[in-house]
């Protein structure tokens, strides 16, 4: 706690501790301000929804993609302009 600002309650300092991201930043939290850590938490908490399939699923088809552009740009089914 002597790493946070002065202006930080205790009282939130003990919800953000019910947070698992506040509890994975380590010590790179402590030059953030108490709304910048409650961003990251809403986002980080909001990520942790997506199952881990559908984040599998998501980068492989990303994966796919990539590679179908390779290969019809080589084989020239694809013609891709020079800048």
């Amino acid at each position: 706690m002597l790493a946070l600002p002065q202006r930080v309650s205790p009282l939130s300092v003990l919800s953000m501790r019910r947070v698992s991201a506040v509890l994975t930043c380590g010590g790179s939290i402590a030059q953030e301000t108490p709304d910048e850590i409650r961003k990251f938490a809403r986002i980080r908490k909001t990520l942790d929804k997506i199952s881990p399939e559908a984040l599998i699923g998501g980068l492989a088809l990303i994966a796919g993609l990539v590679v179908y552009k390779v290969v019809a740009t080589k084989m020239g089914i694809l013609d891709v302009p020079v800048m």
